[in-house]
């Protein structure tokens, strides 16, 4: 069962624990694996916007999924975040949380969905996301990380350290400030980045 907890500080995201359930853990993992010969190292890129970075400070291996769309494992992998992240209960979920990211958050043809590789020595240094949405950023790996830690910084300074654990999706703006520890020990620590426009939409705001 999924356990949700919301918090205010540094700045507002949400952490869910169990985010899969048993079956679409293992399907998720095992299309992840065999996407891994495809993942390329040190860059960021994807043919909506038109956009290449080469990033020295980002250390693991990617994969854009949607850049893919005739793959039967990227379909699985994103068909699989899709019911997950607008699942009934998620959707009640955000409408909770007296953040206006979250209650307008909305699926929209503009998601993108990034696959991430680390092992031991990567990292990622810190950087802000692409849109001005949401992030849910989901790890799975089948083993113990040391590191790989997610690092999130308000514009007060302020951080928080939200230690790496199978099986979570943690939600937080975009533009936040954040970064993924070194790796180091030697195991694979996977990441999925799913990124999806926020629509503006006042009947959307409730009373909780």
């Amino acid at each position: 069962m999924q356990v949700f907890e919301f918090f205010a500080e540094p700045v507002p995201h949400l952490v869910i624990s169990n985010f899969f359930s048993a079956p679409n853990r293992a399907s998720l993992m095992n299309s992840i694996k065999r996407l891994e010969h495809l993942m390329t190292a040190g860059e960021m890129e994807h043919n909506q916007t038109k956009l290449r970075r080469i990033l020295p400070k980002k250390q693991n291996l990617n994969l854009w999924v949607y850049e893919r769309p005739d793959d039967g494992d990227c379909q699985n992998i994103a068909g699989l975040i899709e019911k997950s992240v607008w699942s009934e209960v998620m959707k009640k979920e955000y409408l909770k949380i007296r953040d206006s990211l979250f209650q307008h958050y909305e699926k929209s043809n503009y998601s993108q969905i990034l696959l991430s590789k680390y092992t031991r020595g990567s990292m990622y240094d810190w950087h802000k996301d692409l849109l001005k949405s949401l992030t849910a950023n989901i790890w799975i790996s089948d083993d113990e990380v040391d590191g790989g830690d997610l690092y999130l910084k308000s514009n007060f300074e302020e951080i928080k350290k939200i230690k790496y654990q199978d099986n979570t999706c943690i939600m937080y703006p975009s533009e936040t400030m954040h970064r993924v520890s070194e790796v180091t020990n030697d195991v694979v620590r996977y990441s999925i980045q799913y990124f999806a426009q926020t629509l503006y939409n006042q009947s959307k705001v409730v009373d909780v």
